[in-house]
């Protein structure tokens, strides 16, 4: 979808394709990332990638640190979405998100 993008829209000559990796950090990409990323590219809009209400803090960390890692009364998943800055919307928006699904 991306290539396919550029291809039609000026090429190489007129865009730029970044290719990254997540390295095993729980990035989790949404079926149109490519687009929305495209999108906010083109749109000289990039730095919108992360949504405005997002607090830089890591969800994993908070949790441990409030000692949900020693509560079985929920899922790991349960866990995180308390800690998650990012509502619903805001990941439909951007296509991605940090943590297994469900988690936000």
């Amino acid at each position: 979808a991306v290539r396919k993008f550029i291809d039609e829209n000026g090429g190489y000559e007129k865009n730029a394709l970044y290719v990254t990796a997540d390295h095993d950090h729980y990035l989790t990409l949404l079926p149109h990332f490519p687009e929305v990323l495209a999108n906010l590219l083109v749109d000289g809009k990039s730095h919108e990638i992360t949504p405005f209400n997002n607090t830089n803090t890591n969800s994993w960390d908070e949790a441990i640190s409030a000692g949900r890692h020693e509560d079985d009364s929920k899922s790991q998943t349960e866990h995180l979405k308390d800690f998650a800055t990012w509502s619903d919307e805001d990941i439909q928006n951007v296509a991605h998100f940090f943590g297994p699904w469900g988690s936000g």
